[in-house]
């Protein structure tokens, strides 16, 4: 409260220093855990069926399920936060 006084004082708009919040982590963490389990499962399979090894398999797996749900993540935020600064 202190620091929002001092720039009104100083004739700032104390709204410029905000950070930039959207609100997406709930989509990221929901999109990373949904992609750490479908590499989970996937690794399962193939390590039962004998097609990979087991470390390698879970290991790759859920690395690459991972990080395929950031990159979807981070596709939905950029569309969703374009068309939002196109309504306004």
């Amino acid at each position: 409260k202190r620091e929002r006084m001092a720039l009104l004082d100083r004739g700032l708009d104390p709204r410029s220093f905000e950070s930039d919040k959207t609100g997406f982590s709930s989509l990221k963490y929901g999109l990373l855990f949904t992609g750490i389990g479908l590499g989970l499962l996937l690794a399962n399979i193939l390590v039962s069926i004998g097609a990979m090894d087991r470390e390698a398999a879970y290991f790759s797996l859920v690395s690459l399920f991972g990080g395929i749900a950031l990159i979807i993540d981070y596709i939905l935020e950029v569309s969703i936060t374009k068309r939002n600064n196109k309504q306004k």
